[in-house]
């Protein structure tokens, strides 16, 4: 797990090698073990460097027997010994045990294609010097970023996060207002833009060429419907055997590996599959002394004794948690609306304390139907339009901002109201996923919405994937999850959190042949009455304590509207400001407004304020003025 980034000159003048030390100088917190760089007149490759495996001898760029191919990788490859006997098997002769000099012998034998053999997480550039060809290729589900940008007097460049690219004076800082858009719509920027114009997002499963033709990209892997399942007792005892060897294969590393522990049905699955194939294992859980509602470790502690791990329990405070916020969202590349980056980021740092690696649940819900939103759309799949319009009156005049059971329900009825009764798929897909409505859009940043709207725009982009085949709607909209929430906010947010604290963090569901089959399983054995991940709690009920099987999703969203209520009131009115400090395309009487309905508990609008909130923060951080 490390950061890479690289230059390319598109003129006669010899890349300056400074330009990369600055880049990876600024990637320094993603790899504290080590750096190196490599320069060859067009050409400059950066790396920094958390090792895990070879940790002696995997140092960055590295290069195939002649030098005429090297690589710079940020990630993790799984099935790099299988690849290397194969290699080996060839004459290929390497000269260290890292897992990515793999790829620079396997490019020798398949050129750009052979990242499609390549089994983990990743982000990687090539340079073949002999064809002058850059490679970038990101891996299949985006668990790792990989940024690029073609402007300015520098030529070409790419890196792990945005501030290289910045450091390097890649980028004009330019706003692009349809990504201000979509951000306030859905929370992030979705897709392969940026909120800059001139920066670019390499897509999952995708793979850039840059050479002296020009610039192509294309995919390299698709996520294509496969054959539905037929017997419900052959797919648990299939996902169980996948699901088994890909915890198992994440466990290759030369440090110890840990594991999140929740008390969650995903986690507690990653940790008994982990713990049957390492001991002891590692495992660590949040406790939340000052909020029950929000503490799990009952559960955790059920999972932990059973499997015999050594159990780590990290308390977190309300006082710690807030004073997080500042460092959490100082790593920000881009405005980002998901406060549970904040203790995710907390807890980030307290378990590096401990390990390098740890395993996660990650990517679970997005597979087999884990959040209340695709409970409501399997109920709006059936549920009459006056039964929907009743929940959404009941759940309208319902008073907001508790932060207990009942608002959660709430929520959920309300979710169910603001979704149900969308015919088309895409605005449907919009609905579900909003932090801002249009009208708050439009209040917000009027003189950026005419000719287009926030929902138009985010609904788009939904739809490109909400209207691929993959059988029944529930698997429609899981797709559509795992194209573009899953990399867009999920795998974001646990890749800034992490990194920020030079923790790797791996996602067994996320294996691809675990993706590919768990869209062959038909989305009614996804979904039961009350909660999902039906299929998930029937294939690990024998190893899954019976409280854990049975319990609902618990989502970790911090309190955020309390926060702006009494602990963030002074930081938010601070951040938010007054006169010039005021980001001049966001009108104040509108944030004075969704304020006030919050603190008087007329609306819940801590979505609305946190998005506010987060861009504020990172347009003043980055020197950005919209």
């Amino acid at each position: 797990m490390c950061a890479i980034a690289g230059l390319i000159s598109v003129g006669t003048d010899p890349v300056d090698p400074g330009l990369v030390r600055r880049m990876t100088a600024a990637l320094a917190h993603r790899g504290p073990d080590g750096e190196g760089w490599w320069a060859d007149g067009e050409v400059a490759l950066g790396h920094r460097r958390l090792a895990i495996i070879d940790v002696e001898g995997g140092a960055q760029p590295l290069e195939n027997e002649t030098g005429s191919v090297r690589v710079v990788c940020n990630g993790e490859i799984y099935n790099y010994r299988e690849l290397r006997a194969a290699l080996e098997a060839r004459g290929h002769r390497f000269r260290t045990a890292s897992d990515c000099e793999t790829i620079v012998h396997l490019y020798e034998e398949h050129g750009p294609d052979a990242v499609a053999q390549l089994h983990g997480m990743f982000a990687l550039a090539i340079w073949d010097r002999t064809l002058k060809r850059l490679v970038l290729a990101r891996d299949r589900l985006g668990i790792k970023p990989l940024f690029y940008s073609g402007v300015g007097p520098r030529g070409f460049g790419f890196a792990s996060e945005i501030k290289a690219l910045l450091a390097a004076r890649l980028s004009r800082r330019e706003v692009d207002p349809d990504a201000l858009l979509q951000y306030l719509s859905c929370g992030y920027v979705p897709g392969t833009e940026t909120i800059y114009r001139d920066v670019h997002r390499v897509a999952p499963g995708e793979l850039l060429v840059l050479d002296p033709g020009g610039l192509r990209r294309r995919p390299y892997w698709t996520l294509l419907p496969g054959e539905p399942l037929r017997s419900k007792a052959t797919a648990e005892e299939e996902l169980r055997a996948l699901l088994t060897a890909a915890v198992r294969e994440h466990l290759v590393s030369d440090v110890p590996v840990g594991a999140f522990l929740s008390g969650g049905i995903d986690s507690s699955v990653v940790s008994i599959l982990a713990a049957a194939s390492t001991a002891p294992l590692r495992t660590f859980s949040v406790t939340f002394p000052e909020d029950p509602i929000f503490d799990e470790a009952r559960f955790s502690r059920q999972v932990a004794r059973r499997i015999g791990s050594v159990h780590t329990e990290i308390p977190l405070t309300r006082a710690q948690i807030l004073s997080a916020v500042p460092p959490a969202l100082d790593h920000l590349d881009e405005p980002f609306a998901d406060p549970s980056l904040v203790p995710s980021f907390e807890i980030a740092r307290e378990a590096r304390r401990h390990v390098k690696v740890v395993l996660s649940g990650d990517g679970a819900d997005e597979l087999f139907a884990g959040y209340g939103k695709h409970l409501g759309e399997a109920y709006a799949a059936w549920a009459p339009r006056p039964l929907v319009w009743l929940l959404g009156r009941a759940a309208s005049v319902a008073p907001a901002g508790r932060g207990n059971r009942f608002e959660e329900t709430v929520r959920k009825l309300r979710r169910l109201a603001d979704g149900g009764g969308i015919a088309d798929t895409g605005r449907r897909y919009a609905r579900w996923a909003k932090v801002c409505g249009e009208a708050e859009v439009r209040a917000l940043v009027p003189d950026v919405t005419p000719g287009r709207t926030a929902t138009d725009l985010f609904a788009a982009e939904a739809l490109r994937f909400a209207t691929v085949d993959h059988g029944e709607r529930i698997n429609r909209m899981l797709y559509t999850d795992c194209r573009l929430g899953l990399p867009g906010d999920m795998l974001a947010k646990v890749d800034m959190a992490s990194m920020a604290n030079a923790l790797e963090v791996r996602v067994p569901f996320l294996d691809h042949r675990v993706v590919e089959y768990a869209f062959r399983v038909p989305g009614r054995w996804k979904i039961g009455a009350l909660r999902g991940k039906r299929i998930l709690r029937q294939t690990f009920r024998d190893v899954l304590p019976p409280a854990i099987v049975r319990r609902s999703k618990r989502g970790f969203e911090p309190p955020v509207g309390e926060w702006f209520r009494r602990d963030l009131r002074d930081l938010f009115h601070d951040v938010i400001g007054t006169g010039s400090r005021f980001l001049p395309c966001v009108r104040r009487d509108a944030v004075e407004a969704l304020y006030t309905q919050h603190v008087t508990r007329r609306a819940d609008r801590s979505k609305e304020l946190w998005a506010v909130f987060a861009l504020h923060w990172w347009a003043t951080r980055n020197g950005v003025g919209l």
